[in-house]
Parts: structure tokens; C-alpha cells; sequence
């Protein structure tokens, strides 16, 4: 498999994994209220593919691929191919609907309260008061 394949693959992949429906996940109705939880989801990815022609005593490539024949026929020393990628999902809030009224209700997580935290610290210990010697 050359590394056109893997891209065209990974691109198939991604293309299935976006859309509304992983934002907003499935509406459930308890009693009078329709609850729609909300999600903001992360893709990333990057890839690349190289060779050289300089070759260092003893290394080996780390990847065997199929490569194309170089103009002599043979397939050079040193080449590689890698991708990386990653996704996160971080839940924002839910969407509650009753009698026709939209509200947004947040999720507070530990990384917000922390961060706030440390933000206050912060602003105290740089506009707070000063002592005087």
C-alpha cells in the first residue's frame, strides 16, 4: 500500500466521523423536557513521506513500504512514511426545550474551575495590594 492509498483511506475515515450527529448527541425527552446534549469535537492529523539518498553507517529504515522504482530500478535506501492523529470530544452543555422555550445550560468541568482558579490567584497576586516597608 502506497502512501496515496493511506491518505485516500484515512480521508474515507474522517469524512465518516464528522457531522452534526457527533456534535449533538440523540434528543431524550424526560416528562415535559427535551434534553440535546452538546459536544465540541477535535479532528487532527498530519502525514508525510520522504527519502534520502544519504544513508547513515548502520541504520536501517525503520518502515518497509512499497515504493516506486527509481530511474536505475531499484527503490532508494531511505524511506519513510508516518501519520499521526487524534481526536477529543469535550462535552460543552445540553439544550433542555419546554413549552416551545430554548435554554442553554453549560457544563462546568474541573478544567474550567480549575483554570478560573488560577486566573484569580493570578490577577490578585498582580493587582492585588501592595505592602508598603
Amino acid at each position: 500500500m502506497n502512501f496515496a492509498e493511506i491518505t485516500s483511506k484515512i480521508k474515507a475515515l474522517l469524512s465518516q466521523a464528522g457531522g452534526v450527529e457527533v456534535a449533538f448527541g440523540e434528543a431524550n425527552t424526560f416528562g415535559e423536557v427535551t434534553v440535546i446534549p452538546v459536544a465540541k469535537v477535535m479532528l487532527g492529523g498530519g502525514g508525510g513521506e520522504g527519502g534520502s539518498t544519504r544513508r547513515k553507517k548502520g541504520k536501517k529504515p525503520a518502515v518497509a513500504v512499497e515504493t516506486e522504482p527509481t530511474e536505475e530500478g531499484k527503490k532508494p535506501e531511505d524511506y519513510g512514511v508516518g501519520f499521526g492523529g487524534g481526536a477529543t470530544t469535550m462535552p460543552l452543555g445540553l439544550f433542555a426545550i419546554r413549552n416551545n422555550k430554548v435554554e442553554f445550560h453549560p457544563v462546568v468541568t474541573i478544567e474550567k474551575v480549575f483554570g478560573f482558579g488560577l486566573l484569580f490567584l493570578l490577577a490578585i497576586f498582580i493587582f492585588g495590594p501592595k505592602s508598603k516597608k
